[in-house]
Formats: structure tokens, C-alpha cells, sequence
């Protein structure tokens, strides 16, 4: 019979307890961040620099009239209406981090970047959050004041859980589109914004989706083609959870004296789609998106700033269109 071994264990402490007590850890030299997504409206809407005034002013003509001569009188002239949209940048909207002193000397890895980089999420996040809030109201606005300008437009599923089917849904993204049409609304530009719960629905249909494998016949990925000649976006970041500034869950834009224009109702948050285009928002910046690394030398810290001042209202309500649950 071999003799038991009686192993010495260096990372155990004092022989008694884990024998990994006293080891320290190697860093790998990488920092994981979360997995939220780029900014999808900042690489399709202009948001410019506004300086020297908090307001951003959009001009508005109204339509003309035709009428035929006749000849035994003179021509008599109509009028012409106009108007304007604004949007006002009230609100710096920051985020903020600091480090101590010591712990940051002491830190075996740089913490600077990647906290930036999870504040800049954080920021496209509730900045393209912002405008599909927008977008959602103007699509339950009424028409502006204004000779030939046309209200929002809005469909509804017919029953509890038509969203679930894919043909139902076309059906639906086909009428909200005729419905723009008959406004004469241009539809070359147009965007369908979904959900990922709606592109799993949708990509399931044959007839709504091709094969993307890049040539790799081993790889079954598949893309949703254009809806309705549509080009579809798949977002996470459409209004489809109630927000209220009162019960703390609110946007970020309003924390300025009491506003509740982001705020989300229950009605609101039943969105399936939206549909839009650069003419639907009206958009302006202060103070672009910053970070800035400094220390306090009366704290003993260095702090991680990442700041924005912007404003988003919807401009055009015929260029907005929202598709709803039942």
C-alpha cells in the first residue's frame, strides 16, 4: 500500500483554510464593456450646432391655390399661409464617474476608457430614444395649421396577439403606408423602425426575408428585404415602455423645470413600428457629445464627464407614422 502524499499548499494561509486563499490575480489585460449598440439616428439625422440663442426655428409655407381665368375679369390673388416649428436646448445632460486617488495608482489597468465608453453608450441609448419618442408623437399629432398639411398617421392590429403573425403585420405595414400615400406623402426616404421582437416574427416568413451567408453555404443567417418598399431598422430603443418623469422613470431631457414632453403613456408604449424620415424631426445641439477626464484636488479624485445638450421635437406630422398593438 503507497504511503498517502501530503501536499504543501504556498497559496494556503497558515495550512488551514482555501488553498487558493493568498494567490492574486493575473489581469488579462482586457476590460468588458456592456453590449449596447451605436447611435442609429445619428447616422441618419442632422443634428447642427446651435450658438447664441436656445432655440432652433423651422420656417413653414402653406399650400397655393390654382383656379382657372376667366377672361372678362381680373385674376384675383390668394393667400398664402405661414408658420414655424422650434425646438428649444434647455438641458445639459451628463454623466458622471470618479475614482479615487489611491485606488487609481494602485489599479493595475487604466478604468478611464472603458467607463467613457459606457457613458457614450449610455448616451446613444437616450439619444436615439429621444427622437423615436418624438417620432411617436408626431405620428398622434393633428395636422398644423396650414393649407395641404396633413395630420400623423396611425394603424392599429386588429386583435390581442396579431403581432405574432407575420402576414397580419404586413397587412397592417401595407394599409399605414397607403394610408401616407393618399397624403401624398413622398415615401422615397422612408424608414421602418421595428423591434427585435418584431424582425424575429417577421424573418420567419420566407417570403419577407433572403438568405445573407455571404456565399458560405454552411451559414443559414438570414436579413428581412424592404417592407412595403421600405428599408426596415431593427432597434431596441422605440417607445414601447411606459416612462414617467413623476415616477422616476422618465428621459434624461426632462429633469429641466418639471417637463414631461418624453414622457411615455400606456397608449404609446403599445408601438410595434414607426415609420420616418430626416423630415420628421427637428433637431439641435449646444454642446456636442464631450468627455472630459479632470482632478479634483480637494476630493483626492479624478472624475469621468461625458455631457450633451441637445433638443428633438417632431417637425412634419405626415412624415410620421406609428403602428400599434392591439
Amino acid at each position: 500500500m503507497s504511503a498517502q502524499h501530503i501536499f504543501t499548499s504556498p497559496a494556503q494561509k497558515e495550512g488551514t483554510g482555501s488553498v487558493s486563499e493568498m494567490l492574486i490575480e493575473q489581469f488579462n489585460g482586457e476590460v468588458q464593456g456592456t453590449l449596447e449598440r451605436k447611435s442609429i439616428i445619428r447616422s441618419l439625422v442632422d443634428t447642427p450646432i446651435m450658438i447664441g440663442t436656445n432655440t432652433f426655428t423651422l420656417k413653414r409655407v402653406g399650400g397655393t391655390v390654382l383656379a382657372g381665368i376667366n377672361p372678362s375679369s381680373e385674376p384675383q390673388a390668394t393667400k398664402v399661409q405661414f408658420s414655424n416649428k422650434s425646438v428649444s436646448v434647455d438641458t445639459i445632460v451628463l454623466a458622471r464617474n470618479d475614482v479615487y486617488m489611491l485606488e487609481d495608482i494602485q489599479n493595475d489597468f487604466d478604468a478611464f476608457l472603458p467607463i467613457a465608453d459606457e457613458q457614450g453608450k449610455k448616451f446613444a441609448k437616450e439619444f436615439d430614444q429621444s427622437f423615436f419618442i418624438k417620432l411617436r408623437k408626431g405620428a398622434d399629432a393633428p395636422a398644423p395649421n396650414l393649407l395641404d398639411w396633413k395630420s400623423g398617421s396611425k394603424i392599429t392590429m386588429t386583435a390581442a396577439n396579431d403581432e405574432d403573425d407575420p402576414d397580419k403585420v404586413v397587412d397592417k405595414l401595407l394599409e399605414l403606408v397607403a394610408q401616407m400615400e393618399t397624403k401624398d406623402i413622398d415615401m422615397d426616404d422612408m424608414i421602418l423602425f421595428i423591434t427585435p421582437t418584431l424582425k424575429s416574427v417577421l424573418v420567419k416568413a420566407t417570403h419577407l426575408s433572403r438568405l445573407n451567408n455571404g456565399g458560405d453555404s454552411s451559414v443559414q443567417e438570414y436579413e428581412l428585404k424592404d417592407i412595403a418598399g421600405l428599408r426596415v431598422i431593427s432597434t431596441n430603443n422605440l417607445p414601447i415602455t411606459v416612462r414617467s418623469q413623476a415616477a422616476g422613470t422618465g428621459h434624461s431631457l426632462n429633469d429641466i423645470n418639471g417637463n414631461t414632453d418624453f414622457d411615455v403613456s400606456a397608449a404609446e408604449a403599445k408601438t410595434l413600428a414607426l415609420i420616418g424620415t430626416t423630415k420628421s424631426w427637428l433637431s439641435a445641439s449646444s454642446i456636442s457629445l464631450t468627455t472630459d477626464i479632470f482632478e479634483d484636488k480637494k476630493s483626492k479624485s479624478k472624475f469621468i464627464d461625458t455631457y450633451m445638450a441637445w433638443g428633438v421635437e417632431f417637425n412634419r406630422p405626415d412624415n410620421c407614422a406609428v403602428l400599434d398593438s392591439f
